[in-house]
């Protein structure tokens, strides 16, 4: 994402920009490609760091930076409450996370929550104006909230498709003929497995690792998938279309977010 950021902050008229990383020669081919400058010390003073890393390295880069006193810190990580209280919650960062990938052109339609601090500084409120003036929504929600909704929305979606692409793999039918033999369901999957292909597996790992109480899920799904495989040796489907029928009304219901989104 960091590229992104680059183009983006490059978009919203932010001309002075420094970009740096632990590959220093890759780091300069990215900034001749982006028309921007590398980090290097003594070096200017900056209104915004953006931390654009695996979760677990941010409270170490945090603490490396710090003494640079810029306006306020921005870290993007998935995963929060880990990061949040290894740092006690200082007030100069600015959590937030784009719902989005590197390729996406356009914000509308897009989401960028942020989950601290509740009540932004100005200055971290015009950064999220940055969002809002390419039409994303940007609202407020708690740390731990977040966190736990990632495990459904990231996590297990993440590690369900890899096992997908896992058992297609096992199968040893030929890609060409799974994909012709494919409708819309697979074809999402399909979709994801291939953006995941060019995402990096550190970050992802972590999400993985980071994701508080995930395992207890993990270990109720699999009791449940066992105790299906047991159904279907029987050639029982019961289980199934009960599982079925509650989740299909639980997703039919009309979503109302107007209580659980509070924007600013």
């Amino acid at each position: 994402m960091g590229r992104w950021f680059v183009r983006f902050l490059q978009r919203r008229g932010l001309r002075e920009i420094y970009i740096t990383g632990r590959n220093e020669k890759k780091a300069v081919s990215v900034s001749r490609l982006l028309g921007v400058k590398v980090f290097q010390k003594p070096s200017p003073t900056f209104d915004i760091i953006i931390f654009s890393t695996p979760p677990s390295s941010i409270p170490q880069l945090y603490e490396r930076y710090l003494g640079f006193q810029p306006n306020f810190f921005v870290e993007i990580a998935s995963v929060k409450k880990s990061i949040l209280e290894a740092l006690t919650y200082p007030s100069n960062l600015l959590s937030i996370h784009p719902f989005f990938g590197p390729r996406v052109r356009s914000l509308r339609g897009k989401n960028v929550v942020w989950v601290h601090p509740k009540t932004p500084t100005a200055h971290e409120r015009r950064f999220l104006d940055l969002f809002r003036s390419e039409g994303a929504s940007v609202f407020y929600v708690p740390p731990d909230v977040h966190d736990e909704a990632i495990k459904y929305t990231l996590s297990l979606p993440h590690l369900f498709t890899l096992l997908l692409g896992r058992a297609i793999r096992s199968s040893e039918i030929d890609r060409q003929l799974i994909s012709a033999l494919s409708g819309g369901s697979f074809k999402k999957f399909e979709t994801l497995l291939r953006s995941m292909a060019l995402e990096s597996p550190e970050v992802y790992s972590e999400i993985q690792l980071l994701s508080p109480s995930y395992s207890n899920i993990l270990r109720d799904i699999s009791s449940q998938l066992l105790s299906l495989a047991e159904d279907y040796e029987r050639g029982v489907s019961q289980n199934f279309r009960e599982i079925m029928a509650a989740t299909t009304k639980y997703f039919s219901r009309k979503k109302d977010l107007s209580n659980k989104l509070e924007n600013s």
